[in-house]
C-alpha cells in the first residue's frame, strides 16, 4: 500500500532529456559530505526517524521548518503520521544516498543524478535555502521495504526540515526496476496475468521519493506497462469467462497476496454453483486447477500456489459477500 505523503518542496515536471536552465551548485554526496554537516545531519535523521516510527509528532513537528509548520493538514498528522509509525516500528533504516548541496540562487531548479546502471535516477527540486541536505532512507523491512525522503534546509546556522515523505521502495526484496524486468520475461513467455500483476508493482514503486525522484528507465516502464495492458484486455477481458469447464465460472479480479513469504496469485470469480455445496465447488475448482495453464498460460509454471475465491455476487464496495476459497499447490 502507498502511504500518503507531505511534499514539502517544490517538485518539477521535467523529462528527461529536455532542456530547463538550472543553476550551477555544489554537490557533495555520501562519503564526499563534509565530516561535521553528515555527522551532524546523522543525529538529525536518527531523531526525525525515531519520531515518525514512534508516532511523536510533537518532537518531531518542533524539527519543522516555518514553512512546513504553515503547510500541515489533516491529512498529514491523522493518516500519514499513523502509517508511517504502523510501517517503521521496530524497525532500523540504512542510508540509501545522501547529498549535500550548496545553490546560490535560491528557488532555481536543481537536479542530481543518482544511481547505476537501470537503478540510475534523478533527484529534482527547488529549495528556499542556500545549504540543503538530502536524505533517502530506507526501513529494514523484508516485505515492505519504504523509503523516507528527508530535505533540510540551513536557516541562520540551524537545519531544518522542509521535505518529509514516505513511499514504497520494495516489496518483498523487489524494487520497481526488478519487477519490471520480471515482467518482461513472463510477458516474453507469454504468461500475460503474472506479467500485469508484476508490472502493477513495478508502477507502484516507482517513485519513492514522489515526483521528486523518478528512474532514467520511467519511459520505457511506462510504455511497457500500457502495451501489455493493452494487449491483456484483448486477450483476457474482464470478466473473463472460463469456457473450458462446463459452468463456465467468470474470472473478474486477479491479484497478489502475500503468503508463506511470497506474492501468491488470488483468483476471484463467480461461480454459479452455490458457494454452501462445497462439493460440487471443489469438483469445479479441481478442474480449473488442472486446467489452469491452458487457461491462463504460464500461472500454473510460475506460482508455487495459487490462491481461490469462489462467489455467487461479485463483491462491490462496502459489501462482503459470502465466497468459498481453495489453496493449490502447483
Amino acid at each position: 500500500m502507498k502511504l500518503s505523503y507531505f511534499p514539502l518542496l517544490i517538485a518539477l515536471n521535467l523529462s528527461i532529456g529536455c532542456s530547463h536552465s538550472v543553476s550551477k551548485f555544489k554537490l557533495q554526496h555520501n562519503k564526499d559530505i563534509d565530516k561535521n554537516i553528515s555527522g551532524e545531519l546523522a543525529k538529525l535523521n536518527k531523531q526525525a526517524y525515531g519520531y515518525l516510527a514512534n508516532n511523536e509528532y510533537s518532537s518531531l513537528s518542533d524539527m519543522f521548518s516555518d514553512t512546513l509548520s504553515h503547510s500541515i493538514s489533516a491529512d498529514f498528522t491523522q493518516t500519514f503520521i499513523p502509517q508511517m509509525a504502523k510501517s517503521l516500528k521496530d524497525k532500523g533504516y540504512k542510508v540509501f544516498d545522501e547529498f549535500y548541496v550548496e545553490n546560490p540562487i535560491l528557488d532555481s531548479p536543481i537536479n542530481i543524478a543518482g544511481g547505476m546502471g537501470d537503478n540510475a535516477y534523478k533527484f529534482r527540486f527547488k529549495s528556499p535555502n542556500k545549504q540543503t541536505y538530502i536524505a533517502l532512507l530506507t526501513s529494514k523491512d523484508s516485505t515492505n521495504e519504504i523509503m523516507l525522503t528527508l530535505a533540510w534546509g540551513n536557516y541562520d546556522g540551524k537545519w531544518k526540515l522542509n521535505i518529509i515523505r514516505g513511499e514504497d521502495y520494495s516489496i518483498n526484496g523487489k524494487n520497481a526496476i526488478d519487477f519490471y524486468k520480471a515482467a518482461r520475461v513472463y510477458r516474453d513467455s507469454g504468461d500475460f496475468v503474472d506479467a500485469i500483476n508484476t508490472m502493477w508493482f513495478s508502477t507502484h514503486c516507482a517513485n519513492p521519493s514522489g515526483a521528486y525522484m523518478s528512474y532514467d528507465i520511467a519511459n520505457q516502464i511506462n510504455s511497457f506497462a500500457d502495451s501489455l495492458g493493452k494487449e491483456l484486455k484483448e486477450k483476457y477481458e474482464l470478466p473473463y469467462t472460463i469456457k473450458q469447464l462446463s459452468t463456465k465460472p467468470q474470472v473478474f479480479n486477479i491479484h497478489y497476496e502475500f503468503m508463506e513469504g511470497g506474492l501468491t496469485p488470488m483468483i476471484m470469480y463467480l461461480s454459479t454453483i452455490p458457494v454452501n455445496d462445497t462439493n460440487k465447488l471443489k469438483a469445479e475448482n479441481n478442474e480449473f486447477h488442472q486446467r489452469l495453464g491452458e487457461i491462463f498460460t504460464g500461472m500454473n509454471k510460475n506460482n508455487k500456489s495459487i490462491i481461490y475465491r469462489a462467489f455467487n455476487q461479485q463483491p462491490v464496495p462496502n459489501t462482503n459477500p459470502p465466497y468459498f476459497g481453495f489453496v493449490k499447490r502447483n
